[in-house]
């Protein structure tokens, strides 16, 4: 049991018993009540001494107050759409205030992977699908959807019983397309406009839940909506 756990009234009457420069000089009650003022929460798995970690914590409450960050990192730019985001994120970069270490992934061209086209990521299920052209044994073009794992790059993911999905473009490569990822839902839309999709699959098993030439799609937890156009 840690103090924390004592009733409130017991907390007051043995502080009440303290000098009030002994209280403020407690490093670890200053950090508990810095993190309720900042409304964050503690990370017990970490193994910093509460002075670094309430240093740390003061650091990062001055840098958002008076808006000066640490410096950032820079990234190339290339004139092709391989760029994407995932929940919001497009990298994780190292922050020194709350212990995160930056972490990349590179994928390279292989004999499999020479053209990609796209990445698309979800870290929370180790997840990085690559879609990359090719053709057909009847030289008919389609998209190639390479269900990697994150954590062993360019290997196939353990969950998925097919690690390559192809689907055909009746549009010639000309047509436009993206992605979307919900739990193991996959959504491939591909069209020359707005309102064509393809196909909404399962990522980890070769089952199609729809395959629609025409239509609108809302993707809502597990259930996929469809309205016919």
């Amino acid at each position: 049991m840690a103090i924390t756990d004592l009733p409130p009234e017991l907390l007051v009457a043995v502080f009440s018993l303290l000098m009030a420069a002994d209280l403020v000089n407690v490093k670890q009650l200053q950090y508990i009540i810095e993190l309720e003022l900042l409304g964050m929460s503690d990370n017990p798995p970490c193994g910093l001494p509460t002075s670094t970690k309430l240093h740390r914590l003061r650091e990062l409450a001055r840098s958002w107050r008076d808006m000066r960050f640490t410096p950032g990192i820079s990234l190339p730019a290339a004139a092709s759409r391989v760029y994407a985001f995932s929940a919001g994120v497009f990298a994780q970069v190292n922050s020194k205030g709350v212990s995160i270490e930056e972490r990349r992934w590179t994928v390279k061209p292989t004999d499999v992977l020479n053209d990609i086209e796209a990445i698309y990521l979800d870290p929370s299920q180790d997840l990085l699908v690559v879609v990359a052209p090719g053709l057909s044994i009847t030289s008919a073009p389609e998209w190639r959807l390479h269900l990697l794992s994150l954590t062993g790059p360019g290997t196939p993911h353990p969950l998925t019983s097919e690690p390559c999905r192809t689907f055909g473009d009746i549009y010639g490569f000309d047509s436009n397309f993206s992605m979307h990822i919900e739990g193991d839902i996959l959504g491939f839309f591909l069209s020359p406009g707005f309102g064509s999709v393809r196909c909404i699959c399962s990522w980890k098993s070769p089952s199609v839940v729809l395959d629609l030439p025409q239509c609108v799609i809302l993707v809502s937890g597990r259930e996929p909506l469809h309205r016919a156009g």
